[in-house]
Protein backbone atom coordinates (compact mmCIF):
# COMPACT_ATOMS: atom_id res chain seq x y z
CA UNK A 1 0.00 0.00 0.00
CA UNK A 2 0.93 3.81 -0.70
CA UNK A 3 -0.51 6.97 2.05
CA UNK A 4 0.12 10.01 1.21
CA UNK A 5 -0.97 12.22 3.84
CA UNK A 6 -2.17 15.88 3.03
CA UNK A 7 -1.93 15.02 -0.73
CA UNK A 8 -4.15 18.03 -1.69
CA UNK A 9 -0.54 19.98 -1.50
CA UNK A 10 0.82 17.38 -3.90
CA UNK A 11 1.20 17.05 -7.51
CA UNK A 12 -0.65 14.87 -9.90
CA UNK A 13 2.61 13.25 -10.52
CA UNK A 14 2.96 12.36 -7.08
CA UNK A 15 -0.50 10.09 -7.11
CA UNK A 16 0.47 8.74 -10.21
CA UNK A 17 3.65 7.56 -8.56
CA UNK A 18 1.95 6.25 -6.08
CA UNK A 19 -0.33 4.69 -8.28
CA UNK A 20 2.34 3.22 -10.19
CA UNK A 21 4.62 2.14 -7.49
CA UNK A 22 1.87 -0.40 -5.69
CA UNK A 23 0.44 -1.64 -9.15
CA UNK A 24 2.32 -4.81 -9.10
CA UNK A 25 1.07 -6.37 -6.61
CA UNK A 26 -2.52 -4.87 -6.52
CA UNK A 27 -1.50 -2.96 -3.81
CA UNK A 28 -4.11 0.07 -2.71
CA UNK A 29 -3.33 4.06 -2.55
CA UNK A 30 -4.96 5.58 0.57
CA UNK A 31 -4.94 9.88 0.15
CA UNK A 32 -5.64 11.77 3.21
CA UNK A 33 -5.78 15.48 2.76
CA UNK A 34 -7.64 18.76 3.34
CA UNK A 35 -9.57 19.77 -0.46
CA UNK A 36 -7.03 22.39 -0.68
CA UNK A 37 -8.69 23.41 -4.56
CA UNK A 38 -10.08 22.23 -7.01
CA UNK A 39 -7.37 20.68 -8.72
CA UNK A 40 -6.74 16.79 -9.72
CA UNK A 41 -7.49 15.52 -6.03
CA UNK A 42 -11.18 16.29 -7.07
CA UNK A 43 -11.35 15.24 -10.99
CA UNK A 44 -9.55 12.46 -10.95
CA UNK A 45 -10.54 11.08 -7.42
CA UNK A 46 -13.22 12.56 -5.50
CA UNK A 47 -15.41 12.93 -9.00
CA UNK A 48 -15.07 9.21 -9.92
CA UNK A 49 -15.39 8.01 -6.84
CA UNK A 50 -17.80 4.37 -7.46
CA UNK A 51 -17.26 2.80 -4.33
CA UNK A 52 -15.42 0.03 -6.67
CA UNK A 53 -12.35 1.03 -8.20
CA UNK A 54 -12.47 4.46 -5.98
CA UNK A 55 -13.88 4.99 -2.43
CA UNK A 56 -14.31 8.42 -1.31
CA UNK A 57 -15.43 9.66 2.37
CA UNK A 58 -15.84 13.33 3.69
CA UNK A 59 -15.47 14.17 7.41
CA UNK A 60 -16.23 17.36 8.99
CA UNK A 61 -13.56 18.03 11.77
CA UNK A 62 -16.38 18.06 14.49
CA UNK A 63 -16.90 14.21 13.08
CA UNK A 64 -13.72 13.46 15.16
CA UNK A 65 -14.40 12.54 18.66
CA UNK A 66 -13.77 14.95 21.02
CA UNK A 67 -12.98 17.59 18.75
CA UNK A 68 -13.99 20.57 20.46
CA UNK A 69 -17.10 22.41 18.69
CA UNK A 70 -16.74 25.91 20.39
CA UNK A 71 -13.79 25.84 18.60
CA UNK A 72 -15.05 24.78 15.17
CA UNK A 73 -18.29 27.30 15.90
CA UNK A 74 -15.50 30.06 16.69
CA UNK A 75 -13.21 29.54 13.56
CA UNK A 76 -16.51 29.62 11.39
CA UNK A 77 -16.91 33.50 12.40
CA UNK A 78 -13.12 34.24 12.34
CA UNK A 79 -12.67 32.99 8.49
CA UNK A 80 -14.63 33.38 4.86
CA UNK A 81 -17.25 31.38 4.22
CA UNK A 82 -15.25 29.29 1.60
CA UNK A 83 -12.43 29.04 3.49
CA UNK A 84 -13.99 27.50 6.53
CA UNK A 85 -15.88 25.18 4.22
CA UNK A 86 -12.63 23.75 2.68
CA UNK A 87 -10.63 23.56 5.86
CA UNK A 88 -13.43 22.29 8.32
CA UNK A 89 -16.04 20.81 6.23
CA UNK A 90 -13.73 19.44 3.67
CA UNK A 91 -15.64 20.20 0.80
CA UNK A 92 -14.04 21.36 -2.73
CA UNK A 93 -14.42 25.73 -2.82
CA UNK A 94 -12.93 27.91 -5.37
CA UNK A 95 -10.30 29.97 -2.68
CA UNK A 96 -10.70 33.71 -2.43
CA UNK A 97 -8.11 35.19 -4.69
CA UNK A 98 -8.42 32.88 -7.13
CA UNK A 99 -7.02 34.55 -10.71
CA UNK A 100 -8.91 32.19 -12.86
CA UNK A 101 -12.90 32.00 -10.82
CA UNK A 102 -14.44 32.90 -14.25
CA UNK A 103 -13.32 29.32 -15.38
CA UNK A 104 -16.35 27.12 -15.52
CA UNK A 105 -16.81 23.31 -15.15
CA UNK A 106 -19.04 22.94 -18.59
CA UNK A 107 -16.24 24.47 -20.63
CA UNK A 108 -14.29 21.21 -19.81
CA UNK A 109 -14.83 18.78 -22.63
CA UNK A 110 -14.45 15.26 -23.82
CA UNK A 111 -11.79 14.81 -26.16
CA UNK A 112 -12.54 14.83 -29.83
CA UNK A 113 -10.67 14.88 -33.47
CA UNK A 114 -9.33 18.73 -34.30
CA UNK A 115 -10.84 19.29 -37.85
CA UNK A 116 -7.35 19.50 -40.06
CA UNK A 117 -8.70 23.07 -41.05
CA UNK A 118 -8.71 24.68 -37.68
CA UNK A 119 -5.47 27.19 -37.37
CA UNK A 120 -3.27 26.07 -34.59
CA UNK A 121 -0.56 27.45 -31.73
CA UNK A 122 1.64 26.81 -29.69
CA UNK A 123 2.28 28.71 -26.05
CA UNK A 124 5.29 28.03 -24.15
CA UNK A 125 7.14 28.29 -21.15
CA UNK A 126 11.01 27.51 -20.96
CA UNK A 127 13.13 25.77 -17.84
CA UNK A 128 15.52 23.58 -16.91
CA UNK A 129 13.49 21.25 -14.75
CA UNK A 130 9.73 22.49 -16.28
CA UNK A 131 9.98 23.17 -20.18
CA UNK A 132 6.10 23.67 -21.01
CA UNK A 133 3.64 23.68 -23.84
CA UNK A 134 0.03 24.28 -24.58
CA UNK A 135 -1.43 23.40 -27.37
CA UNK A 136 -4.46 25.19 -29.07
CA UNK A 137 -6.82 25.51 -31.82
CA UNK A 138 -8.99 27.80 -32.95
CA UNK A 139 -12.89 27.11 -34.65
CA UNK A 140 -14.46 29.58 -37.28
CA UNK A 141 -16.00 31.83 -34.40
CA UNK A 142 -13.10 32.34 -32.70
CA UNK A 143 -13.36 29.18 -29.71
CA UNK A 144 -9.82 27.81 -28.48
CA UNK A 145 -9.61 24.44 -27.58
CA UNK A 146 -6.75 23.25 -25.83
CA UNK A 147 -6.16 20.06 -26.91
CA UNK A 148 -2.45 19.04 -25.72
CA UNK A 149 -0.07 19.48 -22.85
CA UNK A 150 3.29 18.92 -22.70
CA UNK A 151 5.48 19.41 -19.32
CA UNK A 152 9.08 17.90 -19.25
CA UNK A 153 12.53 18.84 -18.03
CA UNK A 154 15.88 17.57 -18.05
CA UNK A 155 16.34 17.58 -21.44
CA UNK A 156 18.29 20.20 -23.89
CA UNK A 157 16.34 22.57 -26.12
CA UNK A 158 17.08 20.31 -29.54
CA UNK A 159 15.73 17.08 -27.29
CA UNK A 160 12.74 18.90 -26.18
CA UNK A 161 12.20 20.11 -29.73
CA UNK A 162 12.34 16.76 -31.14
CA UNK A 163 9.79 15.45 -28.83
CA UNK A 164 7.50 18.63 -29.51
CA UNK A 165 8.01 17.34 -33.08
CA UNK A 166 6.74 13.98 -32.41
CA UNK A 167 3.43 14.68 -30.63
CA UNK A 168 2.70 17.03 -33.25
CA UNK A 169 3.48 15.21 -36.62
CA UNK A 170 1.34 16.34 -39.17
CA UNK A 171 -0.16 19.12 -37.56
CA UNK A 172 1.12 22.80 -39.17
CA UNK A 173 0.98 25.65 -37.01
CA UNK A 174 0.07 29.58 -37.63
CA UNK A 175 2.54 30.34 -34.28
CA UNK A 176 4.39 29.26 -32.06
CA UNK A 177 4.79 31.54 -28.86
CA UNK A 178 6.84 31.54 -26.16
CA UNK A 179 9.04 32.59 -23.02
CA UNK A 180 9.47 36.38 -21.78
CA UNK A 181 11.11 39.26 -23.40
CA UNK A 182 14.56 38.21 -21.69
CA UNK A 183 15.00 34.42 -22.81
CA UNK A 184 15.87 34.97 -26.92
CA UNK A 185 18.49 32.13 -26.33
CA UNK A 186 15.74 29.80 -25.58
CA UNK A 187 13.92 30.94 -28.71
CA UNK A 188 16.88 30.42 -30.16
CA UNK A 189 17.95 27.45 -29.36
CA UNK A 190 14.70 25.81 -30.32
CA UNK A 191 14.67 27.66 -33.79
CA UNK A 192 18.33 26.15 -34.68
CA UNK A 193 16.37 22.76 -33.77
CA UNK A 194 13.58 23.04 -36.10
CA UNK A 195 10.50 24.15 -33.70
CA UNK A 196 10.44 28.47 -34.47
CA UNK A 197 9.39 30.34 -32.13
CA UNK A 198 8.78 33.82 -31.37
CA UNK A 199 8.31 36.18 -28.79
CA UNK A 200 4.80 37.26 -27.26
CA UNK A 201 3.28 40.34 -28.35
CA UNK A 202 1.68 40.82 -25.13
CA UNK A 203 4.65 41.12 -22.44
CA UNK A 204 2.54 42.08 -19.38
CA UNK A 205 2.02 39.59 -16.97
CA UNK A 206 -1.09 41.07 -15.79
CA UNK A 207 -2.54 42.20 -19.51
CA UNK A 208 -1.57 38.48 -20.50
CA UNK A 209 -3.89 37.51 -17.59
CA UNK A 210 -6.94 39.50 -18.68
CA UNK A 211 -6.26 38.03 -22.15
CA UNK A 212 -7.10 35.06 -20.80
CA UNK A 213 -9.65 35.94 -18.37
CA UNK A 214 -11.83 37.51 -21.29
CA UNK A 215 -11.82 33.83 -23.00
CA UNK A 216 -13.43 32.30 -19.46
CA UNK A 217 -15.90 35.22 -19.35
CA UNK A 218 -16.81 35.07 -22.96
CA UNK A 219 -16.90 31.24 -22.54
CA UNK A 220 -14.86 30.59 -25.29
CA UNK A 221 -11.85 28.99 -23.97
CA UNK A 222 -12.50 25.33 -24.04
CA UNK A 223 -10.45 22.91 -22.45
CA UNK A 224 -10.33 18.93 -23.36
CA UNK A 225 -10.75 16.78 -20.23
CA UNK A 226 -7.91 14.65 -20.12
CA UNK A 227 -5.46 17.87 -19.54
CA UNK A 228 -4.99 16.86 -16.40
CA UNK A 229 -1.53 18.86 -15.13
CA UNK A 230 -2.98 22.40 -17.25
CA UNK A 231 -6.69 21.65 -15.13
CA UNK A 232 -5.02 21.08 -11.62
CA UNK A 233 -3.04 24.72 -12.11
CA UNK A 234 -6.09 26.23 -13.86
CA UNK A 235 -7.82 25.30 -9.90
CA UNK A 236 -4.92 26.63 -7.86
CA UNK A 237 -3.82 29.93 -9.47
CA UNK A 238 -4.11 32.47 -6.91
CA UNK A 239 -3.16 35.97 -5.61
CA UNK A 240 -1.51 36.36 -2.13
CA UNK A 241 -3.89 37.31 0.52
CA UNK A 242 -3.45 39.87 2.76
CA UNK A 243 -4.10 39.89 6.81
CA UNK A 244 -7.63 41.05 5.74
CA UNK A 245 -7.86 37.45 3.35
CA UNK A 246 -8.09 40.45 0.42
CA UNK A 247 -6.79 39.40 -2.93
CA UNK A 248 -2.78 41.71 -3.43
CA UNK A 249 -1.62 41.73 -6.78
CA UNK A 250 1.37 38.75 -6.04
CA UNK A 251 0.64 35.48 -7.35
CA UNK A 252 1.31 32.41 -5.11
CA UNK A 253 4.20 30.16 -5.88
CA UNK A 254 4.10 32.00 -9.33
CA UNK A 255 6.92 29.54 -10.47
CA UNK A 256 4.98 26.54 -10.40
CA UNK A 257 2.22 27.18 -13.58
CA UNK A 258 4.66 26.88 -16.05
CA UNK A 259 1.43 26.05 -18.26
CA UNK A 260 -0.69 28.52 -17.53
CA UNK A 261 2.37 30.79 -18.60
CA UNK A 262 2.71 28.79 -21.43
CA UNK A 263 -1.50 29.68 -21.89
CA UNK A 264 -1.07 33.02 -21.26
CA UNK A 265 1.78 33.64 -23.84
CA UNK A 266 -0.07 32.45 -27.07
CA UNK A 267 -3.39 33.71 -25.89
CA UNK A 268 -2.46 37.26 -25.74
CA UNK A 269 -1.10 36.72 -28.85
CA UNK A 270 -4.24 35.04 -30.34
CA UNK A 271 -6.67 37.19 -29.11
CA UNK A 272 -5.32 39.96 -30.68
CA UNK A 273 -5.34 38.23 -33.96
CA UNK A 274 -9.08 36.45 -33.82
CA UNK A 275 -11.01 38.57 -36.41
CA UNK A 276 -8.10 38.79 -38.62
CA UNK A 277 -7.82 34.81 -38.64
CA UNK A 278 -11.36 34.05 -40.45
CA UNK A 279 -12.29 37.37 -42.60
CA UNK A 280 -12.28 36.66 -46.43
Amino acid sequence: GYWLDEAGMMSYDAYQTALQRVAMLGGQVLLTTTPYNRGWLKSQVWDRADGDMIHAERWKSIDRPGYPVDQYEMMKKLMSTHRFSMMFDARFERPEGLIYGDFKDRCVIPRFNIPEDWPRFVGMDFGGLNTAAIFLAQSPNGNLYAYREYLAGNRTASGHASQLKRLSEGETFRKIVGGSASEGQWRREFTEAGWNITPPIVKDVEVGIDRVVSYHKSDSLFIMDDLIRYLDEKASYSRILDSDMLPTEKIENKEKYHLLDSERYIAGDVSSRRQFAFEV
